[in-house]
């Protein structure tokens, strides 16, 4: 299969949903100014106001500097790429699900981390939810080689690192402790992105048809469903290559 270049809108619309609602409530708080920001972070309150656990994902104003417009840009289209093979394999509905699971889980562990901080109102905006997005796929592309700007090797499980330190340092910026206990969770979806968790499993396929595989003849080979799940996943990982390296190393000369 391959890669056109495009995540294409029909094939997955949770992907540019979330890309769209981001975008979109970067700049309400932006033209309002950011004045009932407050309103919807999260912090200790929102043990007592739920609805924080969600909205602190979308609560962030970027787009008040040249830095924070860059680093915005930069997330947008790291969701554009990391985001569409994960839909794939899973499908939107599940994956619509998957993104508010995080989005709930990486609050309520940045509630407890300020409980424990002794720390009020912490703006987060979308970066526990895209970290989570970004150790299911480093999970899954394990040995896929990235060079950041052109230069600087950096491997999958390379990846998963680099996203916890920088989570770390980032969200515990007010206190060390809320950047440590705000990543907790990131080690759940390393394990859910491996298929470590029974329960749950990233490909729709493989769940869905592990009870009730039958062979399918193909003159004198024998194929059942899993050869067919591998070959899908040998696909999707040659097109998240040549995503990553039209990202990081732009077209070939």
């Amino acid at each position: 299969m391959a890669y056109s270049g495009t995540a294409n809108w029909r094939r997955f619309p949770v992907t540019w949903s979330i890309i769209g609602s981001l975008i979109a409530s970067a700049f309400v708080f932006w033209s309002i100014q950011s004045r009932t920001l407050e309103n919807y972070v999260v912090g200790p309150e929102a043990l007592r106001e739920p609805w924080r656990l969600v909205t602190y994902a979308w609560a962030h104003s970027p787009l008040g500097d040249g830095l924070g417009i860059l680093m915005f840009a930069f997330l947008c289209l790291w969701v554009y790429w990391i985001a569409p093979s994960i839909e794939g394999s899973m499908g939107s509905v599940r994956f619509a699900i998957l993104w508010f699971v995080a989005t709930i889980l990486g609050g309520l562990a940045l509630a407890i981390g300020a409980i424990v901080a002794g720390i009020g109102l912490h703006e987060a905006g979308p970066w526990l939810p895209i970290s989570a997005l970004t150790m299911i796929w480093a999970a899954r592309n394990q040995s896929a080689q990235l060079r950041l700007y052109g230069l600087i090797p950096v491997s999958g499980k390379m990846l998963a690192v680099i996203t916890v330190v920088m989570d770390i340092f980032m969200l515990g910026s007010r206190s060390p402790v809320i950047g440590v206990v705000a990543t907790l969770p990131l080690g759940l979806w390393w394990l859910f992105g491996n298929d470590k968790i029974p329960f749950a499993q990233v490909s729709a396929e493989r769940s869905s048809t592990r009870l009730t595989d039958r062979p399918v003849m193909r003159g004198a080979q024998v194929y059942d469903q899993k050869y067919y799940d591998d070959v899908k996943d040998r696909e999707i990982e040659r097109e998240e290559k040549e995503r990553l390296r039209r990202l990081f190393e732009g077209p070939p000369k």
